[in-house]
């Protein structure tokens, strides 16, 4: 018997898989939880989620999604304390509305219901199957996802600024196994007609503590709260263990509610510690990352609408960006904030690179940089910090705006950075240093480069019109 591979390897998104999945599941429990106002009656119960389904259908209609529920039966199970509905062969379809329609079934056997108060309001899902994604409506499962213990999914309703919200928790199981299709390999003699077997690759997830919050709008079902946390995380390919990735702790939490004001007050509150993997595979490990985000206003949809705002009803703040590996570090920090007077936010930023050979060599093996781009790079540090990349080891770039001003990046403008990079401005990286690129330039009106640049500044070699470099103003004395 011969075993060949028949097709190449298909790309896997684990995040597209599993949210996808989680939140139609937590859609049905939020549904479910009307229906348990009729009671665990197997008849009212099974009404009532149907016409939960029906209405589900008609609003993701309404914003363009192609979405159908379907089950097989319900059933009522336990005693007088521990009766419980039962959802059997629960199946969302969602077809792609594409100019070749594609149908994608997600399933799952089992979904309980089990109240957890006399009103029903508070209720808890019990998933004790595998969840299973089928691409094109057919064919062999091409996703699944195994839980060591039952997925367990908590709804709430709880009220915030007179809005009503549905509370939604999940304990994250120890261990969970995502089994995904490859490709498929023909088996058989080369004589004979082969036959196609399906074959798949596994990744082991465990971790400790695992949490996972949300505060969904009872009517539009969007996150107002979402929240995330884990200890000692493993991300494990299974026999490919070379690949593992260890986590010491991650912890995220977003908010998105109205404050005193009645403006939007959105934060986001990131951390990522001490990511290991083998060097071969994620290069620089130790890696950390923390990210502290904050905006204060409207939600404005147009650069019209973002102008009309007010200094005191827009801001943008990010206090704290750290990405931190073995070898390098990289520090930013932002405040800004905008008016109806001024199209532009004012504000200022700092971006720090610690260990600027660190990042170039990071860069280098990741296959993002070459000579061109690290030409581009150099002219713009001698413009901005007035050093050589070659010579450069800590860089720290001010950023910064007044009102009625230009954005200042370093000792240029805006526009000049812009004409750096998107003009492929190149200083060979042996070039000394002309002295009128280490001097701020007079006046920042217009973009302007020296003519004495000019011999050691050079468009992309790719690029054949000829860039024309204006003289600079001269002095006063």
């Amino acid at each position: 018997m011969d075993t060949q591979s028949s097709s190449s390897k298909k790309k896997f998104s684990l995040k597209k898989f599993i949210l996808p999945v989680f939140l139609l599941v937590v859609a049905i429990g939020v549904g479910t939880y009307f229906a348990s106002k009729a009671g665990l009656d197997k008849a009212l119960f099974k009404q009532a989620l149907d016409t939960w389904i029906e209405q589900s259908e008609k609003r993701a209609a309404a914003d363009g999604l192609d979405l159908s529920i379907a089950y097989d039966e319900v059933t009522i199970a336990g005693g007088f304390i521990t009766r419980h509905a039962i959802i059997h062969n629960l199946r969302v379809t969602q077809t792609t509305l594409q100019q070749t329609p594609t149908k994608v079934v997600y399933r799952t056997a089992v979904v309980k219901f089990l109240p957890n108060s006399h009103d029903f309001k508070n209720f808890t899902l019990q998933l004790p199957a595998p969840l299973e994604k089928i691409e094109n409506g057919q064919g062999d499962v091409s996703a699944s996802l195994v839980s060591e213990t039952p997925l367990v999914i908590e709804v709430r309703p709880m009220t915030l600024n007179g809005e009503n919200y549905q509370q939604i928790r999940h304990k994250l199981s120890p261990k969970i196994t995502i089994k995904h299709l490859v490709g498929q390999e023909a088996i058989g003699a080369e004589e004979a007609t082969p036959s196609l077997t399906p074959r798949y690759e596994s990744i082991e997830i465990t971790s400790e503590n695992g949490i996972m919050n949300y505060l969904a709008n009872d009517k539009t079902m969007l996150l107002a709260q979402a929240s995330f946390a884990a200890d000692n995380i493993r991300i494990v390919p299974i026999g490919n263990e070379q690949k593992t990735i260890s986590i010491a702790a991650i912890s995220s939490n977003f908010e998105d509610n109205l404050n005193p004001k009645k403006n939007n007050k959105m934060t986001l509150d990131f951390s990522l510690d001490n990511l290991v993997a083998n060097d071969e595979y994620i290069a620089n490990t130790p890696i950390s990352l923390m990210v502290n985000f904050a905006y204060v206003g409207a939600k404005p949809e147009t650069p019209e609408q973002l102008a009309a705002a007010t200094p005191q009803q827009t801001s943008f703040k990010l206090s704290n960006f750290a990405l931190h590996t073995k070898a390098a570090k990289l520090d930013a920090t932002a405040d800004f904030v905008t008016s109806s007077d001024d199209i532009l936010p004012v504000g200022t930023a700092t971006v720090t690179m610690t260990d600027l050979p660190a990042w170039r060599k990071i860069l280098a093996d990741a296959q993002l940089s070459d000579i061109k781009t690290e030409e581009v790079a150099n002219t713009f540090l001698l413009r901005t910090v007035g050093e050589r990349l070659v010579d450069a080891t800590d860089v720290t770039l001010d950023i910064n705006r007044a009102r009625g001003g230009t954005f200042e990046v370093g000792k240029v403008t805006l526009e000049e950075v812009m004409a750096i990079v998107f003009g492929g401005m190149r200083t060979p990286l042996d070039s000394p240093a002309p002295a009128a690129l280490l001097e701020k330039p007079a006046e920042k009106t217009t973009p302007s480069m020296p003519k004495n640049q000019a011999e050691d500044v050079k468009p992309d070699a790719e690029k054949a019109q000829e860039v024309s470099t204006p003289a600079p103003a001269k002095a006063s004395e």
